[in-house]
């Protein structure tokens, strides 16, 4: 399946693609992220390793 950029990706839900369009209006970290992940013993994942693994079994179909 291909799709365009901006085209809407099937089996995505929509609030899925309004929260990953905020995405794309900002570089910057969520400030003190690190720290936080440290406190609570969690690997940070970037957006693109999600998003990448979420979209996998979509990009199969």
């Amino acid at each position: 399946m291909r799709c365009n950029a901006g085209d809407p990706v099937p089996g995505v839900p929509e609030n899925a693609r309004s929260i990953a369009a905020g995405f794309d209006m900002t570089d910057t970290p969520v400030e003190g992220m690190a720290e936080l992940s440290k406190t609570f013993g969690v690997s940070l994942t970037p957006v693109t390793a999600f998003l990448q693994q979420a979209l996998q079994p979509i990009a199969r179909a």
